[in-house]
């Protein structure tokens, strides 16, 4: 007898303890106007930015303020720490991973300074390749609470 082996979904889940809102909500056109991608944000009220999927760590800004995880459905997602934070000191995040490391969820990724959550801190995660274009959800959006809440389903 023939069995079918049974799918992995694959999902994205919230990746700091915080907020979950729409991008629309961001107050910065690259991201609300979604010109790099859809996708969600979260306001971060802690410092331990976490793994939202397994996947291998594709991209990390020079300035370690954005991360880049290929997905195993071959997804590319992008986190953005802030906006505008291109220019903020490499010091004030501290990497917990490396380029080509394989992750999995809930991994830490990095640790902000806490001085950069003085103030509202937007980290917005944006699908910026979805070969095949694979369907996906969003669902949570709105909720507050810990890391860890599924966001986004992969069909």
């Amino acid at each position: 007898m023939f069995f079918k082996r049974k799918k992995e979904v694959i999902t994205i889940n919230s990746y700091i303890d915080g907020r979950i809102i729409n991008l629309e909500e961001i107050p910065d056109k690259v991201f609300s106007t979604k010109v790099m991608g859809d996708g969600f944000a979260m306001i971060a009220k802690d410092n331990a930015l976490k793994s939202p999927a397994k996947g291998v760590i594709s991209f990390i800004a020079q300035t370690n303020h954005a991360i880049g995880i290929k997905l195993q459905n071959n997804v590319q997602i992008l986190i953005h720490i802030g906006l505008d934070s291109a220019t903020t000191k490499k010091e004030n995040f501290k990497l917990k991973v490396k380029q080509g490391q394989e992750v999995n969820m809930g991994e830490n990724l990095v640790e902000i300074d806490n001085k950069l959550l003085e103030n509202t801190l937007y980290i917005p995660l944006v699908i910026i390749e979805n070969p095949n274009t694979v369907k996906y959800h969003l669902s949570n959006l709105h909720q507050e609470g810990n890391s860890g809440i599924k966001v986004i389903n992969f069909d």
